[in-house]
């Protein structure tokens, strides 16, 4: 029997050529469907899932030369994802009749798992008419159970938190963090749980419970999301009470403290309005709810157009999305699978409010594209969003973002990008800044204030391949910043010429844990003489790009 077994495996057609017997079995009797973008992948269900067979794998490959005691320990006090979590997150089963597209749908569904660092699925090439089509899906699991230990500087402002999080729960893909946040604003308690229902596959329910020294936050969201592409109904409800005290920065320094109480809340629902090979829209609909209220911190008074406001809304909304993904690597992280749609995808929303009915209307749309051509990856977004008629002022906003990733080497890319803001007047709460939390390194947070902004960055990225006893993937980065807020405001800017700054970092970050978090240090240096900015800065910070 085993001598049967063997033959068959030898004796099948590949995709180049004829494998004969007696020699290894060749890679190519394995079709990967990763190696293509999305609309090369044919979308008829010619592919009969016979078999399915679900691998997961540990943290480090043992068999790996370079796999240490330590390695093996951290794999032995881990507990790998069961079968049946991963059979849970796919979308379709032994019997099945599946596409190409569908597979590679499924390993791009694993892979945005933050418990899992990767995924591969493949099938066997049907040849023989009596050999059952099997399906294998590979997974490589993250260590998911994660102290948080942080300590960072930016813009001039020292943070820490201590806790932990647990992205995979016995398991079982369950979340939960608990730890304890201090920054230059608040200290207190942050946890969250999140977890699979039982009754409605691929939903979640997220619970979270924040208590600071300057109030709590508390949210309840079920969510039922479009989970592939034919999935025919989205369904969401959501609440969050937050009563905290907001701050506004300009010029160096704190402008204006104040207390928020915030209620929000969301019903949504949606489904399939059309779908074809390429592109996919769907509908959407439901009811926003905003309440609002300001209190002034001690005898601080409230900032002009700071005022209270409810907002209830019923909204229709379109999503239109063209399939086309890709598989790219290091783009937004260092040695990492990266999932990209070079396709369009348009979100528009349009809502009517019934606290001013027949006076208040909102309106958000936004448009996002990516092109990948010769080693560069270009990634484009807009976005227009407005609130006229109802309680809060009348707001109109605009946006833009254009990036590019250019890599020329294994060792060095090339990356840029220029974001634009425009507001019809200054937004009391959520005014429009450049400084250091806003893109430009070096300069205090929010140190411009302005109706219209601009912002660019340049960076030469630097990739070693430099891996800390496969902890920690490390890449250096030189940068040039560039960007000015301008147009009227209540408070003028003590500097209103361009910022400009320059600088140095390390970046460092684990493909093997489950935070897609990249740390940032960087030294930062502002080029010209600028008021209350000090002319060099070192920080740190947690990001989630490189």
């Amino acid at each position: 029997m085993m001598n049967k077994i063997t033959s068959v495996l030898l004796i099948t057609c590949t995709a180049t050529g004829t494998v004969y017997a007696n020699e290894p079995l060749s890679l190519d009797v394995v079709c990967e469907v990763k190696s293509k973008p999305t609309a090369e992948l044919s979308e008829d269900k010619d592919i009969t899932v016979d078999k399915l067979n679900i691998d997961t794998h540990t943290i480090f490959d043992p068999n790996d030369p370079e796999t240490t005691a330590l390695h093996r320990f951290i794999n032995w006090l881990h507990i790998d994802t069961k079968n049946k979590v991963v059979s849970e997150q796919i979308t379709f089963k032994e019997g099945d009749q599946v596409s190409e597209r569908q597979l590679q749908e499924a390993e791009r569904i694993l892979r945005s798992k933050k418990y899992l660092r990767d995924a591969k699925v493949s099938y066997t090439k049907d040849c023989l008419e009596d050999e059952p089509r099997v399906v294998q899906i590979d997974t490589w699991d993250t260590w998911s159970l994660l102290p948080t230990i942080n300590f960072g500087r930016s813009s001039g402002n020292n943070k820490y938190s201590l806790g932990f999080k647990e992205e995979n729960f016995l398991g079982y893909g369950i979340r939960a963090s608990l730890k304890y946040k201090s920054d230059h604003e608040r200290s207190g308690y942050h946890s969250v749980l999140q977890m699979p229902v039982p009754w409605q596959p691929h939903a979640t329910l997220t619970l979270q419970a924040d208590d600071y020294d300057d109030g709590q936050v508390f949210l309840v969201d079920y969510h039922q999301p479009f989970y592939q592409r034919s999935s025919d109904a989205l369904m969401r409800y959501f609440v969050k009470s937050q009563k905290q005290k907001s701050y506004i920065y300009q010029n160096g320094m704190t402008r204006s403290e104040f207390f928020t109480d915030e209620l929000i809340a969301q019903f949504a629902y949606g489904g399939i309005l059309s779908q074809d090979s390429q592109q996919t829209f769907h509908w959407l609909a439901g009811i926003d709810y905003q309440d609002i209220s300001y209190r002034p911190f001690e005898t601080e008074p409230l900032l002009a157009g700071l005022n209270d406001y409810t907002i209830a809304a019923p909204w229709v909304g379109l999503h239109w999305l063209e399939d086309n993904y890709a598989v790219l690597h290091d783009i937004d992280l260092i040695n990492h699978n990266e999932d990209v749609n070079l396709g369009w995808e348009l979100n528009s929303k349009f809502a009517i409010d019934t606290v001013n009915f027949g006076q208040g209307f909102i309106f958000d749309t936004n448009l996002t594209k990516a092109w990948f051509n010769n080693n560069a990856l270009y990634r484009f977004a807009a976005g227009i969003k407005g609130n006229v008629g109802t309680e809060l002022d009348d707001r109109l906003a605009l946006y833009s973002k254009a990036q590019m990733n250019y890599r020329w080497s294994d060792s060095f890319a090339f990356y840029a990008h220029l974001n634009g803001h425009w507001q019809n007047h200054e937004f009391a709460d959520k005014p429009l800044a450049v400084g250091g939390e806003e893109g430009m390194r070096g300069f205090p947070e929010s140190y411009q204030h302005g109706t219209s902004s601009v912002q660019a960055t340049a960076e030469l990225r630097m990739y070693p391949n430099i891996s800390l006893y496969q902890f920690v993937d490390v890449g250096f980065v030189g940068f040039v910043d560039v960007g000015q807020a301008f147009g009227s405001t209540e408070t003028a800017n003590i500097s209103d010429s361009m910022l400009t700054s320059a600088g140095l970092g390390v970046r460092l970050y684990s493909s093997r844990s489950s935070n897609d978090n990249v740390i940032h240090i960087d030294f930062s240096t502002p080029l010209g003489s600028y008021q209350d900015v000090d002319s060099w800065q070192i920080g740190m910070s947690v990001e989630t790009t490189f």
